[in-house]
């Protein structure tokens, strides 16, 4: 029972503190969970914390931890966006901090003419920033600075045809995260968010695309390391999902996912 992939309020979009997410995990039995709120990032300040913020949330992350230690494994980390223009400001928040582990996320894709949102979903009909997605992701994965890769299948809600992407993640992503050693993780969410529609241009409601187990299974088969997270922005969503979620991972023999504490890999079983 593990949950690395927990966003509260202090990334200014979820809902709930530290405290109302480990009463919840520790009503579930949860033997490990994992705060992790969204690193700073120059160019976007609504939606994460700023750089002030990072030591206080870290400090509070400790102070819980502490409290709890008899009852659950209490982790905290940054969820850092990976944009090659700002890898010095990344390097930098890397050597300032000390969380338990430093996940790296696409979220924005940097191209010529701009940088595009992953929420952009018409924009990535385009197959020039669809595949400047995967150039991207590949290098947060072989930039060494990084614990893991969150939710790097989300660019399939836009609805991206998975054969057309499967070479991408298989030939280029799989093989990176091998290489580099981090993780791969298996996001949740996805289970019960909506898709895009590039036909009829319309969201679709519950319409599951990622986690995408042809990827992982690919993944399994090469014996890349796996995280997990739910992740949930208000605690009522702690743990959604990942029941089901495991249960499609044992059928493709998953036995153990990890997770970083001092940002050294522990295994757990499923």
């Amino acid at each position: 029972m593990i949950d690395c992939h927990v966003h509260t309020k202090r990334s200014h979009h979820g809902k709930g503190d530290l405290e109302d997410f480990v009463e919840v995990a520790i009503d579930l039995k949860l033997k490990v969970l994992g705060f992790i709120e969204h690193a700073p990032l120059p160019f976007d300040k609504e939606h994460r914390l700023t750089d002030a913020e990072v030591k206080t949330f870290l400090h509070d992350v400790k102070r819980i931890k502490e409290k709890h230690e008899r009852e659950i494994t209490i982790l905290g980390g940054l969820e850092v966006d990976y944009i090659p223009s700002q890898k010095e400001y990344i390097k930098k928040l890397l050597n300032d901090f000390s969380p338990d582990y430093f996940f790296g996320a696409i979220h924005f894709i940097e191209t010529r003419a701009g940088v595009i949102s992953v929420w952009d979903y018409e924009a990535l009909q385009d197959s020039r920033i669809w595949k400047q997605y995967f150039n991207q992701l590949k290098e947060a994965t072989e930039n060494m600075l990084f614990d893991s890769i969150v939710h790097p299948d989300l660019i399939l809600r836009s609805g991206l045809n998975i054969e057309s992407a499967l070479p991408y993640f298989n030939e280029q992503i799989n093989t990176s995260i091998k290489c580099g050693n981090i993780g791969y993780e298996i996001n949740c969410s996805g289970l019960t968010k909506s898709s895009y529609d590039p036909e009829n241009k319309i969201m679709i409601e519950n319409s599951r695309s990622f986690p995408n187990f042809e990827v992982i299974e690919y993944g399994i088969k090469q014996g890349i390391p796996f995280t997990i997270g739910s992740d949930a922005h208000t605690p009522d969503q702690l743990y959604k999902n990942i029941d089901e979620v495991i249960k499609e991972l044992k059928k493709r023999e998953l036995t153990q996912v990890i997770y970083f504490k001092n940002r050294k890999k522990v295994l757990i079983n499923l």
